[in-house]
């Protein structure tokens, strides 16, 4: 009780001093506020298409098809991996924007925006790359509605829903190409199948052939009837699958001619928020008030205590 009765009767005392100390880190505050670079906030919230279906992976007979063909690539727990991977920047950072009515690539923008002076390419792409993924680009996934939002951070609003607009198109067409390239292993596979399974069916037949050749009278031997029966069943069995393979092969076809897949549902499309982000003129004078008021407390501490 006596510790804060001396901080109280210190304040009182010291009224100027505090006066100063908080005008000074006020200062201080705005200097900091109006000089710090300011950053801009684009968002939008995307997900996969529920239009899309894979009709090879609804098909009764997918559950043959190995994981890493029936499953292609897309989904939110991926656009992440995409979207912050080396290859996707590479491909991103060549595209033109619009800065104070000057065309320039993104590349161009990012060099100026981190001040990179460095003249080896391979460092320079190396710290530009860095940039991006740690302080441009955001990507959450919100797992119980499965909405991902993107964010990208700049000091200027309209290129930050520029660059956004390019990451959504690019990402759109990286899907597209994961698609095709799913659907190409789809059908590669299913030929290998068919090719299989033709074989294995003259096998069969040919066996079959054999048997009734060499065993006439089968009414009298029940072990030769449950051997034909064998036969008959595996013959009938790879019929069946072929026909099944062909019926999927049919579907994959058509499945690669469809030109207008629609990769995402974009809930949001990229925003334009002219509002900057950071700094934030409140919490910047908050902190400054209360160091201001900290910090002669501070430096007296010890008399402080010694008069409590």
């Amino acid at each position: 009780m006596n510790f804060f009765l001396s901080i109280t009767e210190y304040i009182k005392e010291n009224k100027k001093l505090l006066t100063y100390s908080s005008s000074f880190f006020l200062l201080i505050g705005l200097a900091v506020y109006f000089l710090y670079p300011k950053t801009f906030e684009s968002q939008a919230q995307i997900m996969t298409s529920n239009n899309e279906s894979n009709s090879l992976g609804l098909s009764s007979f997918s559950s043959l098809l190995p994981m890493n063909v029936i499953s292609e690539a897309k989904g939110p727990q991926i656009f992440s991996s995409i979207v912050k991977s080396k290859t996707f920047f590479n491909e991103l950072i060549k595209q033109d924007i619009r800065n104070n009515d000057k065309i320039l690539s993104i590349e161009d923008y990012l060099l100026d925006l981190g001040r990179i002076e460095n003249d080896n390419n391979e460092i320079q792409n190396h710290i530009l790359y860095a940039l991006f993924s740690k302080e441009i680009i955001s990507v959450r996934h919100d797992k119980l509605t499965d909405i991902v939002v993107i964010k990208i951070f700049t000091n200027d609003p309209f290129i930050s829903q520029q660059i956004l607009s390019f990451t959504l198109d690019l990402l759109n067409k990286k899907l597209s190409e994961f698609s095709l390239n799913a659907k190409s292993s789809k059908k590669e596979f299913i030929l290998e199948r068919i090719s299989f399974l033709e074989e294995d069916l003259i096998v069969a037949e040919s066996n079959y052939i054999n048997f009734l050749s060499t065993n006439i009278a089968l009414e009298n031997s029940p072990s030769l009837i449950i051997e034909r029966k064998r036969l008959e069943r595996i013959i009938k069995t790879k019929e069946t699958l072929l026909i099944q393979l062909a019926s999927e092969f049919e579907i994959n076809k058509i499945e690669e001619t469809r030109t207008n897949d629609v990769k995402l549902d974009i809930i949001e499309k990229p925003t334009l928020n002219p509002k900057k982000i950071f700094p934030k003129l409140s919490i910047i004078l908050l902190l400054s008030i209360f160091i201001s008021l900290s910090f002669p407390i501070i430096i007296n501490f010890k008399k402080i205590i010694r008069d409590s």
